[in-house]
């Protein structure tokens, strides 16, 4: 039940089976600005770098959400991924890198799961198609991730709340939950439609 908890062990898998040596999870926020830290793993992490991330910095992270697309790396001082190489750890020099995007459902960009080596071509296009399915894992806990929180929410909303306070609620988790631009509740009297709440 805990996201942190399943993202970490996303991320253990991914390494094991591709062979990287370091990795970190990067979830969007809520205003679909920055990519904060969701989850890091890796040996010898003296000084990570897990600050917040703007979408639109010069970043191969960054690249990964804006553009949607994966990114296989095979040596990050060869250009243009030179240019948009941003450390994991200040310590460790990595050489070749592996990311992809966490999409959800209606293209809603979740995130970026990274990998990274200190050897060059330590990835394969095997292992980006290895982590694209291990991403979308990972979306479908955020997705469930969210689904509860919203559904916890809701519960104490029915003893507290006027039923009008609570459908406007409502229609606003189903919004966010969904990824959609308006969220509407009916209900059917008498034969006709009549509309409850809308966010």
């Amino acid at each position: 039940l805990r996201l942190k908890d399943t993202l970490e062990t996303i991320l253990q898998m991914a390494l094991e089976v591709t062979g990287a040596q370091y990795g970190i999870f990067r979830l969007l926020d809520a205003a679909a600005e920055n990519l904060v830290t969701a989850a890091i793993a890796g040996e010898q992490l003296a000084q990570p770098l897990v600050e917040t991330l703007p979408v639109q910095s010069n970043s191969i992270m960054g690249w990964v959400a804006r553009n949607r697309r994966p990114a296989l790396v095979p040596d990050l001082l060869a250009p243009p991924w030179v240019n948009l190489y941003y450390r994991l750890d200040a310590g460790l020099e990595m050489r070749s890198e592996l990311a992809v995007p966490l999409v959800g459902a209606g293209g809603r960009l979740e995130g970026v799961l990274n990998l990274e080596s200190p050897q060059v071509a330590a990835f394969s296009e095997a292992d980006s198609h290895l982590l694209q399915s291990l991403a979308a894992q990972a979306v479908i806990a955020i997705q469930e991730v969210r689904l509860l929180d919203a559904l916890q929410e809701i519960a104490p909303l029915l003893l507290t709340q006027t039923r009008q306070q609570m459908l406007s609620r409502l229609v606003e988790l189903a919004r966010d939950v969904a990824n959609a631009d308006f969220s509407v509740l009916w209900s059917v009297e008498d034969g006709q439609p009549g509309q409850q709440a809308a966010s």
